[in-house]
């Protein structure tokens, strides 16, 4: 029991020192490819909920679903490549 605590804690500690703050970091420096990118899966969620309530059928939510995917996928490759910089934070 002991041993498994202090793996936990360990475990805690790291996640916690290292962890947190390097993704602080990296959201920080990407604020707005962060944000589009938790936005997509935000969308398809709601073309779904449209899909539930019957306004879409689910042949439009999943073309919806598929052009949210290839957007998302075409924003990843822009910024790996470096097509799309952040705006400079100005003093």
């Amino acid at each position: 029991m002991a041993l498994s605590l202090s793996f936990g804690i360990l475990f805690a500690s790291s996640i916690t020192l290292l962890l947190i703050p390097c993704l602080y970091l990296v959201v920080e420096k990407n604020h707005r490819f962060v944000s589009i990118m938790l936005l997509l899966p935000l969308l398809i969620a709601a073309s779904y909920f449209f899909v539930f309530i019957g306004i879409i059928s689910m042949a439009l939510f999943l073309s919806i679903a598929m052009l949210l995917l290839i957007i998302g996928v075409v924003l990843f490759v822009v910024k790996f490549f470096g097509y799309f910089p952040e705006p400079q934070a100005q003093s």
